[in-house]
């Protein structure tokens, strides 16, 4: 599944037991029942978020809001339970967790078909000076795929079917990709690279 823009977490099996942990844990403890309320929501928007990388990995392009909106909510919710009852547990949970991960955004740009013609025509200058520049600008990372990112045919050919490489299959477009150690900063971070790549006048806005 590569879904067009994501929250990743780098998820291994143990940090996803981390996440449910915390939530169960909620849950279970002798809270008011608008706090377990909250835990069991939280728990509903991790299922959601999964549910729509799915979509958007069929339908790229299709919710260009509603991600960023569900990772705010959960992010708000989040940070209601631990203000609320968790501030030690959630303290050793994030250190714990953020020593082996950072959370990763990413966002796709289309390019219209003259961009696509471009792009060919003038490869070695659209692969190095304006986007190489923009990445140290942002701090963000910027890369072409989809159909005729490689500029080599048969090599595309050959590889599309291979896991990793699904995008040769989509038209040509930009992934940008922010990192950052909270869902909040990530967001924002990404929200202003994406901003910034659009402002270049090789980007369809």
């Amino acid at each position: 599944m590569k879904p067009s823009w994501i929250v990743n977490f780098e998820k291994n099996e143990a940090e996803m037991e981390a996440i449910n942990y915390f939530i169960n844990d909620c849950i279970n403890q002798s809270l008011t029942d608008h706090d377990k309320d909250l835990a069991r929501y939280l728990n509903e928007l991790f299922v959601d978020l999964q549910e729509l990388n799915e979509i958007e990995a069929e339908y790229p392009g299709l919710l260009l809001h509603v991600h960023a909106l569900l990772i705010a909510e959960i992010n708000r919710v989040w940070n209601l339970l631990h203000e609320k009852q968790f501030d030690s547990f959630e303290n050793e949970w994030q250190s714990q967790i953020l020593e082996e991960t950072k959370i990763t955004l990413q966002e796709k740009i289309a390019l219209s078909r003259e961009q696509i013609v471009d792009y060919v025509r003038k490869a070695k200058n659209f692969h190095s000076a304006p986007l190489k520049s923009l990445e140290k600008e942002t701090d963000c990372e910027i890369l072409i795929r989809g159909k005729g990112s490689l500029l080599d045919h048969r090599r595309e050919s050959r590889l599309k079917n291979y896991p990793g490489w699904e995008h040769l299959s989509e038209s040509l477009y930009l992934l940008v990709r922010a990192n950052d150690e909270t869902i909040t900063r990530c967001t924002m971070k990404l929200a202003n690279d994406v901003r910034r790549v659009k402002q270049c006048e090789w980007v369809d806005r």
